[in-house]
């Protein structure tokens, strides 16, 4: 007696289908079938059931992502005539499918409706949540696919992760079998932990030298921040400021920016602005030549040259001295640079991305930050989201830092309630810190959380409120311009007032 056969049939449009469909496949020829994965569009369905009724040894059908009610008569004499020959059939999807065309069947046939629910779980029980299928997992298939510019960048990167050349989503035709098989494949590797693509591995060991940096979280913001990534990541010669409060993760933006662009396999460098001395900040940005100064002992790339062909990130680029200032105006208007004691200019191929929790433009009214240098770095602004302001996220994001320090143990659900109990102004740096108190301590969370806000130290500034309801607006409304880097329509939109009406209040004179 030869393999059981197990037959996979997904629908096509959405990525989940596919990743749900390929680990339904791999699973089963784990587990020593004969499986044979297939696409179909509803009106092929009972079409492709009828050719897989003649198979004798046939098992199991998993029907992912499809609807059962395209050809409802045929429909159901084929799922009488599996169910009288004890074939399993599991129909997989995102939506549970209406009554009228499941109604003889429930009980008989095994219908899950969640089918990122279903292979998250399923895979993290299996393998646990490590590098690769992790990434996998969490974005891929919980990520909706709806939206013609999300979807492509989606195939973009679920093609990069796989090896992939392609950026079109499989449809029927010539080579669909290829995509197919070159999918399983890289797939395969994954679950399995064995040798993949050289592809796959550039883009793995570049996600875990970067920190193993991520965007967690699902809320309509962190989505929509998402897709603006997506969008900018495509277009390589649009320069990128990032905007937001400390510890909203701007650096993990910066790195998800660089590995969703054509950059990705370059390098990304990283510099901070704030950290550096300003007496050798030229060096730091052109490089220099053994000789050009004292302690200069050898050659030396700067963080330009260093970046070449990739990401150049400037964290906290508000701090530049406007000497620096300066030169980094040049370098960006010329894309070349002579190299301190060089004799001979070198060009390069730079992305820049900046980023600043400070207002540039204020800064520039006062004469400290250059304004032509602004409009060169802020071609696109991206912002990101406090925690107090995505508070659905953060057991997502809880969570996951969780299993990372307590071998892959869940945060208990119940914790989401006390955690979205306190609004978080240090943001997720303070919830990491915060969440490895409570992994030395242990006890109620409550009483944990209470515990810590006493210990910390913070920096208590008492504003005394002004009298004036117009100096208060005029107060108000300068510390959500701040908050928003300077963006006035930001600012505005924040405020739920026109930008005329914006700009009148800031007009009036504090007191």
């Amino acid at each position: 007696m030869g393999k059981e056969k197990v037959v996979i049939i997904m629908g096509h449009g959405y990525l989940r289908n596919l990743c749900a469909g390929t680990m339904c496949f791999i699973k089963e020829q784990q587990s020593g079938a004969d499986a044979e994965l297939c696409f179909a569009a509803r009106y092929e369905l009972a079409a492709l059931l009828k050719e897989a009724s003649k198979y004798k040894d046939l098992r199991r059908i998993y029907l992912v992502g499809m609807g059962m009610d395209a050809s409802p008569e045929e429909m159901k004499m084929l799922l009488d005539e599996f169910l009288q020959r004890e074939v399993r059939v599991d129909w997989i999807s995102t939506i549970q499918p209406s009554e009228k065309s499941v109604q003889n069947y429930t009980g008989k046939i095994n219908f899950v409706n969640k089918v990122g629910s279903l292979m998250t779980t399923w895979v993290k029980e299996k393998y646990g949540p490590w590098t690769g299928i992790e990434k996998y997992v969490d974005y891929l298939i919980k990520q909706e696919a709806s939206g013609e510019g999300r979807e492509d960048a989606e195939v973009k990167l679920l093609y990069e992760m796989t090896g992939f050349v392609s950026r079109v989503t499989p449809k029927r035709g010539e080579h669909e079998a290829s995509v197919i098989k070159e999918w399983v494949e890289g797939v395969k590797c994954l679950v399995e932990k064995k040798p993949y693509s050289l592809r796959l591995k550039n883009y793995i060991d570049k996600y875990e030298l970067y920190g193993r940096r991520e965007l967690k979280g699902y809320s309509a913001k962190m989505k929509e921040l998402k897709e603006r990534i997506f969008k900018v990541a495509a277009v390589d010669d649009v320069r990128v400021m990032i905007l937001g409060e400390s510890g909203t993760g701007k650096e993990s933006v910066a790195t998800y920016l660089h590995l969703n662009s054509k950059r990705w396999d370059k390098p990304l460098v990283f510099f901070n602005c704030a950290s550096a001395n300003p007496a050798l900040l030229e060096s730091a940005f052109l490089g220099h030549k053994k000789g050009s100064f004292t302690g200069a002992t050898a050659d030396k790339d700067g963080i330009f040259k260093q970046a070449h062909g990739g990401t150049l990130f400037l964290d906290e680029v508000g701090d530049l001295p406007i000497e620096a200032q300066g030169l980094l105006l040049r370098v960006l208007e010329e894309k070349r640079f002579l190299p301190l004691g060089g004799q001979r200019e070198v060009e390069v191929n730079v992305r820049l991305i900046t980023a600043t929790n400070k207002n540039l433009w204020a800064m520039a009214d006062e004469g400290k930050f250059r304004r032509d240098l602004i409009f060169r770095l802020q071609e696109f602004t991206l912002q990101t989201i406090p925690l107090r302001e995505k508070l659905e996220d953060i057991y997502t994001i809880a969570d996951h830092a969780w299993r990372a320090r307590n071998n892959n143990q869940a945060l208990p659900k119940e914790v989401e309630a006390v955690l979205c109990s306190y609004n978080w102004p240090g943001n997720v740096r303070e919830l990491m810190n915060f969440l490895k108190y409570a992994s030395v301590m242990g006890g109620d969370w409550a009483q944990l959380l209470q515990e810590y806000r006493s210990y910390v130290v913070r920096e208590t500034r008492i504003e005394k409120l002004p009298e004036n309801l117009d100096e208060m607006k005029h107060q108000h409304c300068r510390r959500i311009l701040d908050q928003c880097g300077g963006n006035k329509s930001l600012a505005a939109e924040k405020l739920g007032i026109t930008r005329v009406t914006l700009n009148n209040i800031l007009k009036s004179p504090e007191k």
